[in-house]
């Protein structure tokens, strides 16, 4: 059976979140298909750059995104 990619959410649209998204670029095995960060913003800019959704908060990436797993990219203070 054939899978498709990995279905990724990012928590945090921040610098370390560019991060992810360079290191994913052009991998066939995962991609990013929702961001969530508090600035809604911050989220919306990312999220546009890659093609994917945006959302304002992580219960909501949670709750409605088509995610398998997610990497939260927030500071350790969060």
């Amino acid at each position: 059976m054939t899978r498709g990619a990995l279905r990724l959410g990012l928590i945090g649209a921040g610098a370390i979140s560019q991060s992810y998204v360079q290191a994913l670029r052009g991998c066939d095995t995962a991609r990013i298909t929702a961001v969530a960060d508090v600035r809604p913003q911050a989220a919306k800019a990312l999220a546009e750059s890659i093609g994917c959704a945006v959302y304002d908060s992580h219960e909501k990436l949670a709750a409605e995104a088509d995610v398998e797993a997610a990497i939260v990219c927030t500071p350790p203070s969060t």
